[in-house]
C-alpha cells in the first residue's frame, strides 16, 4: 500500500460532478483534468500485477472493461493536460510495483505544472470502486456527488439515453458509492444543496479536504466563460457561473415525459446476484432515494413496459463482451409492491 494522497470524485453521472472539480480546479493545491476512467477498475487495485498492462493496450475479449452500468474499455491517460506520452508511460507501468505507484507517478507531472499538492480526480464511474481506492490509498477521500434522482434521469434522457439507461445510470453508480457512506473518508454532496448556497458547501468540502477557503474559487475566469457547454442536454455550463437552472427539471417536462421518468425509475432494479458480488446494500430507487434524501415520485398512469430497451442494452454489452452482458446483466425490472389487502 502507499500513502499516496488524492481525491476521488464520483457518482451517479449528471449530479454535479463536473461543476464541482472545475471549481476545485481553481484553488492552488489542487490539480484537475479530464476523465480519465484510471479508477473505475476495481482489478487494477487488487490484482496490479495481472492487469495493469492493459492501460497501455486494450483487449476486446480480456483486459479492463468496466463492471459498471456505463460501458469503458481501458483508461483515457494520453489527455494532454496530465502530460504523458507512449513511450513515457510506458516506462512508467514497467517501474510501478503497484497501482498507488503509478498513480503517483502520473499524477506528478499535472501536479508540478501547477504547484499542487493533491490531485484529484472525476469520473462518476469512479463510485464502482470507492471501497478499493480507500483501502489502497489510507491518505485518499472521495466525494459521492448525488442530484433529484428523477431530475438526474431527466437531463440524462435529454443528452439522448433511453429511460432505461438513465435510469440504470442513476440506481447502480448511487449503490456502488454507498457502499462507503460510513467510511469516514467519504463525503456526500447533493446537489441541491450545493447550488442554493455554493459557499456554505464549499467550504464544508474544503474542511473535509483539509483545505483553506480562498477567494475567487466561486468566480469562473474569462476563459472558462469562454467555453461551451460539453455535453448535449445540458442547462449551463460546467465551467460557468452555478446556476440554479437545473434544480426541478423534472417537474417542468410534460406530464408524459415525468410519466417515463418515474416508470423508468420504478422499474430498474439490480439483480440479487449483482449485489452480492459487488457487496450492494441497495438495488432499487425505493431504497436508495430515502437513503440520499429525496422523495419518492408516484405514478398513475399506464404502466410503460421497458423490455426492448432492456432487451438492446443486453445485447450492446454482450456483443463488445462485457462483464454485463450475455449472462450477467446486472438489471431487471422490479416487482410492482403488493397492494395491501383492504380489511372487510
Amino acid at each position: 500500500m502507499s500513502d499516496a494522497c488524492g481525491i476521488l470524485i464520483g457518482g451517479s453521472p449528471s449530479t454535479g460532478s463536473s461543476v464541482l472539480v472545475n471549481v476545485l480546479n481553481r484553488h492552488p493545491e489542487l490539480a484537475a483534468g479530464p476523465e480519465t476512467y484510471l479508477f473505475i477498475h476495481p482489478d487494477l487495485y487488487r490484482e496490479w500485477d495481472r492487469y495493469g498492462h492493459y492501460l497501455l493496450k486494450r483487449d476486446r475479449f480480456r483486459g479492463l472493461k468496466s463492471i459498471g452500468w456505463f460501458r469503458k474499455n481501458g483508461a483515457d491517460l494520453l489527455l494532454p493536460e496530465y502530460g504523458w506520452d507512449p513511450a513515457r508511460l510506458a516506462a512508467l507501468l514497467n517501474r510501478s510495483a503497484s497501482f498507488p505507484e503509478f498513480v503517483e507517478g502520473y499524477f506528478s507531472t499535472a501536479m508540478t505544472r501547477k504547484g499542487a499538492t493533491q490531485w484529484i480526480e472525476k469520473s462518476p464511474s469512479n463510485s464502482l470502486a470507492f471501497p478499493d481506492f480507500l483501502k489502497f490509498f489510507p491518505e485518499g477521500k472521495v466525494i459521492h456527488t448525488t442530484r433529484n434522482p428523477y431530475d438526474a434521469v431527466a437531463s440524462l434522457i435529454a443528452r439522448g439515453h433511453s429511460p432505461w439507461y438513465a435510469a440504470g445510470a442513476f440506481v447502480l453508480n448511487a449503490a456502488m458509492a454507498l457502499r462507503s457512506a460510513e467510511h469516514p473518508r467519504y463525503r456526500l454532496l447533493r446537489y441541491e444543496d450545493w447550488l442554493l448556497d455554493p459557499q456554505k458547501e464549499l467550504r464544508q468540502v474544503l474542511n473535509f479536504l483539509e483545505l483553506d477557503w480562498r477567494e475567487g474559487l466561486l468566480t469562473p475566469s474569462s476563459s472558462e466563460l469562454g467555453e461551451e457547454v460539453r455535453m448535449e442536454g445540458w442547462l449551463s455550463n460546467e465551467k460557468g457561473a452555478l446556476s440554479r437552472d437545473s434544480i426541478g427539471r423534472f417537474a417542468r417536462l410534460p406530464a408524459g415525459d415525468r410519466h417515463q421518468v418515474v416508470q423508468a425509475l420504478q422499474a430498474f432494479e439490480l439483480t440479487p446476484a449483482y449485489a452480492k458480488k459487488w457487496d450492494l446494500q441497495h438495488r432499487n430507487i425505493r431504497s436508495i432515494a430515502p437513503t440520499l434524501g429525496y422523495e419518492l415520485e408516484r405514478s398513475t398512469g399506464k404502466s410503460v413496459n421497458f423490455t426492448l430497451q432492456r432487451l438492446e442494452d443486453w445485447w450492446s454489452r454482450t456483443w463488445r463482451w462485457y462483464p454485463t452482458g450475455l449472462l450477467h446483466y446486472p438489471a431487471q425490472s422490479a416487482t410492482p409492491p403488493q397492494k395491501k389487502p383492504i380489511n372487510q
